[in-house]
């Protein structure tokens, strides 16, 4: 469970975030849509813990992890995509590594 309790992000005295408030519950799915420069990316950077926001809390239940694929990446051109997007998940495929490598 993540809870985002009355964040704001403000850049130079402007409000980008004011006051945002929800729940996203064990399980659930979300999706984020918006026009262009009102907060999405931003928003994700904060439940992704790449960034802090100026007020507010966000809480994530224990054993709760995120991850985040930016937008413009620097991709290596003798790599596919899918090896690229799976860059975003190299740290739970390392621990499946390991708990493969105990189990035998």
């Amino acid at each position: 469970m993540v809870s985002v309790n009355k964040i704001c992000v403000s850049f130079g005295g402007f409000d980008l975030l004011k006051d945002i408030s929800f729940i996203i519950n064990k399980g659930e799915k979300i999706g984020l849509t918006g026009r262009n420069g009102t907060g999405k990316t931003t928003l994700l950077k904060l439940l992704a813990g790449i960034s802090e926001p100026s007020s507010g809390k966000i809480i994530k239940q224990k054993g709760t992890s995120t991850g985040y694929l930016p937008q413009q990446i620097e991709v290596n051109d003798t790599s596919s995509l899918l090896n690229e997007t799976m860059l975003a998940f190299s740290e739970l495929l390392n621990l499946e590594k390991i708990i493969s490598k105990l189990n035998k």
